[in-house]
């Protein structure tokens, strides 16, 4: 990460703050480009790379599935965090219709 960047950091702490298993979902940035360096990566969690603009369409479809697998008895387990994470861009510019409902 650059210098002074705190996305790391925070990333860190919700990580830490989170019940369970876990789904990320990362959409193409900075973050996505500084933890992921073919073939390594530096998540400890099951993580997803979606494009720019749909990380959260990305998350929604992952927790739908999640719902279809524990409805039908396939579960492992009995819930899951899913985590959409996304920068400025794809979060409030071309990635905006996720927030507006």
């Amino acid at each position: 990460m650059c210098a002074g960047c705190t996305s790391a950091s925070a990333i860190r702490m919700a990580m830490k703050a989170l019940r369970g298993p876990t789904i990320v979902t990362v959409a193409t940035g900075c973050l996505e480009v500084a933890t992921t360096i073919l073939p390594y990566t530096a998540w400890r969690v099951p993580w997803i790379h979606s494009a720019f603009e749909n990380a959260a369409a990305t998350a929604s479809g992952i927790e739908a599935a999640f719902k279809a697998l524990k409805k039908r008895g396939k579960a492992k387990y009995e819930h899951v965090d899913v985590i959409a994470i996304g920068g400025d861009g794809g979060t409030y510019d071309i990635g905006f219709q996720a927030l507006s409902g």
